[in-house]
């Protein structure tokens, strides 16, 4: 009887979990849009990754790999890291500054690594893996323009041999 009043007692205070304050939304908000800065450097020259981790908004777009690409996502990602110090440097809450740093941090390994990338491994784009990246996220229910793209009829309801 003990065990199963305990138990009845447990699973009523995991119900009842407090709401966030009101104070604690804007602090969610504020790391949201910090977190965003470099969500849209992603967006802009890597489209398919960020559309696959939630990025909304960028179906039409594709990766960037013209000429110098690689100098002008380490520019964007350090315009990026410039801003983030900055808001560091300005922001009260020790929870938002402590979601600033790892952003920083996050900003500063792209940064390296993709300076290691470029010093010490052979240029190679793995086209078939971008293509069928692609595909798939044509595919998915989240995807504003599904079946525009990949040999997918345009209307759901048909199928023409293709998989759904």
């Amino acid at each position: 009887m003990r065990r199963i009043s305990l138990a009845l007692l447990l699973v009523a205070a995991c119900t009842h979990a407090p709401q966030p304050a009101p104070s604690r939304q804007s602090e969610i908000e504020r790391s949201n849009q910090n977190a965003q800065l470099l969500l849209d450097v992603a967006a802009r020259f890597y489209p398919e990754q960020a559309a696959r981790i939630g990025v909304a908004g960028i179906d039409d777009r594709v990766s960037d790999y013209l000429p110098a690409h690689t100098e002008r996502l380490r520019a964007a990602y350090r315009q990026a890291l410039q801003e983030l110090q900055l808001r560091q440097k300005s922001e009260e809450d020790a929870l938002v500054a402590q979601d600033l740093q790892i952003l920083i941090d996050s900003a500063q390994r792209q940064v390296r690594g993709s300076e290691l990338h470029q010093r010490l491994e052979v240029p190679y784009t793995f086209l078939a893996r971008n293509i069928s990246a692609r595909c798939s996220i044509r595919r998915s229910p989240r995807s504003a323009t599904r079946r525009r793209w990949c040999g997918f009829p345009s209307t759901p309801g048909s199928s023409r041999g293709f998989p759904r």
